[in-house]
């Protein structure tokens, strides 16, 4: 998964970034269902992959918005990503980046604790050291 975070003096390229932001939502749906057990429901892009000749509407950034607000809610209840305006800029950006980076973040540091051996108990591959 790759996140960016932009500045106001970036050129980004829009259909590459809109295309990378909506196959992050689909890997953190897939980790938020693997990690949590709990299936959220995102609208995924109705032409499938973004192409150049495609027209970005609001309605679209608007889905990818709530897309994104639905998986941090399972999360966080009270996880706000600002409304989007109609012209959104680098700012706006970065706040559905930080999502992202939220849910990652969040996935990341639950399976690393589900991962350790509870008090007592130990992988097969660790070494025990014994008292004398």
């Amino acid at each position: 998964m790759i996140i960016k975070q932009f500045t106001e003096d970036d050129v980004y390229d829009v259909i590459d970034d809109l295309q990378r932001v909506e196959d992050n939502i689909d890997t953190l749906q897939t980790m938020v269902s693997n990690v949590l057990f709990v299936n959220i429901r995102i609208n995924k892009y109705k032409l499938g992959e973004w192409q150049r000749e495609h027209f970005v509407y609001t309605t679209e950034i608007e889905r990818i918005r709530d897309n994104l607000e639905r998986l941090c809610k399972v999360i966080e209840q009270s996880y706000q990503i600002p409304i989007l305006k109609v012209l959104i800029d680098y700012n706006d950006v970065n706040s559905l980046e930080k999502g992202m980076k939220f849910i990652d973040d969040y996935c990341i540091t639950l399976i690393k604790t589900l991962s350790q051996p509870l008090a007592g108990f130990y992988y097969a591959n660790m070494a025990i050291k014994l008292v004398a």
